[in-house]
């Protein structure tokens, strides 16, 4: 096993492996991702969850029949 420590910079979910380390890094690799600081130096991506609408007015459900599917 050969270990390699370089600094790179990290877009989104890519981490841009230095041009002398490219040739050297096959097959499987264990990435071993060390922050400097916890500070929030990127802009972070706001999650937003929209809610399901489904009309439901009308709707009559049957227990019975839904069990025999």
């Amino acid at each position: 096993m050969y270990a390699y420590e370089f600094q790179a910079d990290v877009y989104g979910s890519l981490i841009e492996i230095p041009e002398q380390y490219r040739r050297k890094i096959r097959g499987n690799a264990k990435i071993i991702v060390m922050m400097e600081s916890e500070g929030t130096d990127a802009p972070r991506e706001e999650l937003r969850f929209d809610a399901l609408r489904i009309p439901t007015k009308g709707f009559k459900f049957n227990r019975e029949e839904a069990n025999e599917r």
